[in-house]
């Protein structure tokens, strides 16, 4: 689960990562818009990317989520597995490694 703005220039550039990666399509991923902008995050993002607008923050204070972007990684038990301020897609994609991701045990990040 990434939490992204589009205030946040790292942010703007995971994005824009995101739509060009193609190893992506091996791991679910959320995307959480902080602001109302679903078309501008959702234009030109690969299956199995899906993006939510989290309008009232409340999401990312579920997850203890202040500051963008911020990443989570959740295991197949629905429990935070790891946590990461990442700078880039490839800061995700270690994340994603790091765990048992690649052997199933991850839901999203």
């Amino acid at each position: 689960m990434a939490f992204l703005s589009p205030e946040c220039e790292p942010c703007e550039r995971i994005l824009q990562e995101l739509r060009d990666v193609g190893w992506l399509r091996e791991l679910p991923v959320l995307i959480v818009a902080l602001k109302d902008t679903m078309r501008e995050y959702d234009h030109g993002l690969p299956e199995p990317i899906v993006v939510a607008v989290d309008h009232d923050s409340s999401m990312a204070t579920a997850f203890g989520s202040s500051l963008t972007p911020a990443a989570i990684l959740v295991d197949a038990n629905s429990q935070i597995a790891r946590v990461s301020i990442p700078a880039n897609v490839g800061d995700l994609r270690l994340m994603a490694e790091s765990s048992d991701a690649r052997n199933g045990n991850a839901i999203s990040w």
